[in-house]
C-alpha cells in the first residue's frame, strides 16, 4: 500500500496532525479502487506507478474537498472524474493473478 510519507510529500504537508485522516483516506482510496474492479499491482510491477498516482489523486481530492458535493458544487468532482477514469481503466486491464493449485 502507498506510504503516508509519499502522500504527505504529494500534498506538501510537513505536520503530523493530519496523519490519522490521511491514513484513513489512503485505505479508503485503496478500497475504492478495489471496489471499482481494479487490480492492485505488486510493487515491482511497471503498473504500480499507475496505482500510486490513482491513490494520490483520490486522497488529494478527498483531502481538499472534505464536504460532500452537491449539484451546486458538482464542478469540483469533474476534474477527478476525468483524471481518475483513465487510471482506473488501466488498472482494471491488468490481468488478474492466477492462483496455483492450493493442494500442491
Amino acid at each position: 500500500m502507498i506510504s503516508l510519507k509519499l502522500v504527505k510529500q504529494w500534498l506538501k504537508i510537513d505536520w503530523d496532525e493530519e496523519d490519522v485522516i490521511l491514513e484513513f483516506l489512503i485505505v479508503s482510496a485503496n478500497s475504492h479502487l478495489l471496489g471499482s474492479g481494479c487490480v492492485i499491482p505488486s510493487v515491482d510491477s511497471p503498473d504500480y506507478q499507475t496505482y500510486e498516482l490513482a491513490v494520490l489523486m483520490l486522497v488529494s481530492h478527498w483531502y481538499n474537498n472534505r464536504t460532500g458535493v452537491d449539484d451546486m458544487n458538482d464542478i469540483l468532482s469533474k476534474p477527478l472524474t476525468y483524471g481518475i477514469q483513465d487510471l482506473i481503466l488501466k488498472l482494471k486491464a491488468i490481468p488478474k493473478p492466477i492462483l496455483g493449485d492450493i493442494h500442491a
